[in-house]
């Protein structure tokens, strides 16, 4: 948390620039989602088990949440600046710490069930 040095508006005390933990935790999982549910409905497409029309009610569905979650880290990273928590600089390395990671866990965990899928 930065608490501000003298040219800080957050405070007299600025200790050095961190990530914030809340932006890096909503962007890891809007990474996550954004990543695994598309490469699912991707499979979905692929496979012939469902008709068009639930496929485009899945995929819409997932883009939708998708949207909701990249909203949610947005807004939760938004406000660590409102209220005078931290410095945007960071909450911009906490989202990209969080996105970061939240893509390989989620592209990790994409191919090891497409793998499981596909009977390898």
């Amino acid at each position: 948390m930065c608490r501000g040095h003298a040219g800080c508006p957050l405070g007299p005390h600025c200790t050095t620039p961190r990530t914030t933990g809340h932006a890096s935790s909503a962007a890891f999982w809007a990474g996550y989602v954004a990543v695994y549910w598309m490469t699912q409905t991707a499979w979905l497409h692929a496979s012939a088990r469902y008709s068009k029309w639930k496929e485009g009610i899945i995929s819409t569905g997932a883009l939708y949440l998708v949207l909701l979650f990249i909203g949610w880290a947005f807004g939760v990273g938004c406000s660590r600046v409102i209220d005078n928590k931290h410095h945007p600089a960071d909450v911009v390395g906490g989202w990209l710490v969080g996105v970061g990671i939240g893509v390989l866990f989620a592209a990790r965990a994409s191919s090891a069930r497409l793998s499981i899928a596909a009977g390898m």
